[in-house]
């Protein structure tokens, strides 16, 4: 799950950025986040102060209290994350330099510029955030998200068929789609979780993955999984514009 932080003075505009982002992830059903909405750097210091982290901060610079450039300063001091500034006025950027923040938003703001901002995060998470992480026979293995093709279920155990073989070990499929599923991985069967990037070809009631194989879609989640299908192309398309 993604944590999202806006801290910002101007209740109504926080808020309408908080709506930007649900309608986002009411857009795409396998994006999942929470949104938290401070309106002052003291109140978001106070939280960060208590060991709460998040992976997004969307901020404001002007500020009473403490502004978003000294807030940035104590951010960057006890955890790294992406820091995305907010402001009226672009005459900031030198100050905010040395903060590194992944970028820089003018007020007011559209719907469409925030959803290419966001995506665009979104994509470098995906990329840098990249292992899945299990234990397996003894081993702790690491495998990166791109070179999974797909996650199989057989009794008690999961086989991970990756782009270098196949490795075993036990766990849920629920469980695993909780960690992957903001990584564009589709959960098409009680039996199959499969990666978006790995598909060849799909069809009505099955996929054909890049290893070959041929793997069914179940009956109740053919129309979930057509509809993530069209919504991750979607969103692939547009970050690479």
């Amino acid at each position: 799950m993604l944590k999202i932080a806006i801290c910002d003075d101007d209740y109504v505009f926080a808020n309408k950025i908080k709506e930007y982002i649900n309608e986002i992830k009411n857009n795409n059903d396998d994006i999942d986040l929470k949104v938290n909405v401070f309106s002052s750097g003291i109140d978001f210091l106070k939280c960060i102060n208590n060991n709460e982290k998040f992976d997004i901060i969307f901020m404001d610079i002007q500020m009473p209290g403490i502004n978003g450039i000294e807030l940035g300063r104590k951010i960057r001091s006890m955890f790294d994350t992406i820091i995305v500034y907010i402001s009226v006025s672009d005459q900031y950027f030198v100050d905010i330099f040395n903060i590194k923040p992944f970028g820089f938003l003018i007020k007011p703001l559209k719907f469409s510029d925030f959803e290419h901002v966001f995506f665009v995060i979104y994509r470098y998470i995906f990329d840098s955030n990249n292992f899945y992480e299990f234990k397996s026979r003894k081993s702790n293995l690491r495998i990166k998200f791109k070179d999974i093709i797909y996650f199989k279920s057989f009794r008690r155990m999961v086989i991970v068929y990756a782009v270098d073989g196949q490795h075993e070990f036990y766990g849920k499929l629920s469980e695993i789609y909780k960690i992957v599923k903001n990584f564009d991985f589709m959960f098409i069967h009680k039996s199959y979780i499969i990666n978006y990037h790995h598909i060849y070809q799909i069809r009505y009631d099955y996929v054909i993955m890049s290893d070959g194989q041929k793997l069914d879609i179940s009956e109740r989640k053919k129309k979930d999984t057509r509809k993530l299908y069209m919504q991750i192309s979607e969103r692939n398309d547009f970050k690479f514009k």
